[in-house]
């Protein structure tokens, strides 16, 4: 049986407690930003659990900076 994180995709990941608009700003303000929103789109419709160990660490650390830009 899988466990919800295996059942959410990436956008339902990171867009669950955070705001997708604070994403597309931090976009327009640095290279870092436009990089993950790019990743964020090719992949938004992927299974987290699908995501190599390198992706899905680097979508925790996503969603840290996303909650914590939210501030």
């Amino acid at each position: 049986m899988k466990n919800e994180l295996e059942e959410q995709t990436v956008f339902e990941f990171l867009f669950g407690p955070c705001s997708q608009g604070v994403l597309e700003e931090l976009s327009s303000e640095s290279d870092y930003w436009e990089t993950v929103l790019d990743f964020v789109n090719e992949n938004e419709n992927q299974f987290v659990d699908d995501l190599t160990f390198k992706q899905r660490n680097w979508l925790i650390k996503i969603k840290e900076g996303l909650l914590e830009a939210a501030r």
